[in-house]
């Protein structure tokens, strides 16, 4: 009796922590994952530098699982979405989520520690569906510039990136052109092909 009341206390805890997590505003969300991400990239860089492997499960781990990958890759292909079967849309997904694994970690290393992100007000009346937050960033050297995280709520309640504008130029706008563009000459799957390709040669 006294261990099923333990087991009790504890899924309430869980479902209790869980909802707070997905209640989290987007804003919030971003700030905690920042924090984290610099904290952990600080403590372990040499280790990072050393195994990639362990720098893509950091990725993954602290960024990755707070993007929408299934929506961004629907908007990525766009009418090609559509038309592709559950299996290309799987894949392609899948293949999406590794290239962002990738091109997040590259750009860790160039992390210096003098960088600075502003926060502009981000108000919610509470029902939503989506939602913008509005930063600023500073590099040494150069202009101030802006940096948006255009947010989903799921069913759930939790918020989720499903884009980002870096300087008022989309990134799924991007990616949707360029692929559109592979897609042409050589097909969906000639597209994920390409993306599996890559995904092998970085392990």
């Amino acid at each position: 009796m006294i261990q099923r009341s333990l087991v009790a206390v504890v899924l309430v805890l869980l479902l209790f922590s869980s909802g707070l997590r997905a209640a989290m505003p987007p804003d919030q969300l971003i700030r905690q994952t920042v924090e984290r991400l610099i904290d952990e990239l600080t403590e372990r860089k040499a280790e990072l530098e050393r195994d990639r492997g362990q720098l893509y499960e950091l990725v993954e781990r602290v960024i990755v699982e707070h993007i929408a990958v299934d929506k961004v890759a629907k908007l990525v292909l766009a009418r090609h979405w559509r038309n592709a079967s559950l299996e290309q849309r799987t894949r392609f997904a899948d293949e999406f989520k590794n290239l962002l694994i990738r091109t997040y970690a590259s750009a860790l290393f160039d992390y210096t520690g003098r960088e600075q992100m502003d926060f502009r007000p981000l108000q919610l009346t509470g029902d939503e569906r989506t939602a913008v937050v509005r930063t600023d960033v500073k590099l040494p050297g150069v202009r101030a510039f802006p940096v948006n995280y255009k947010f989903l709520r799921l069913e759930s309640g939790e918020w989720k990136i499903f884009d980002v504008t870096i300087d008022g130029i989309s990134l799924v706008t991007i990616y949707r052109a360029s692929y559109a563009r592979i897609i042409q000459t050589t097909g969906l799957d000639g597209l994920i092909l390409r993306l599996e390709r890559k995904t092998a040669e970085s392990r």
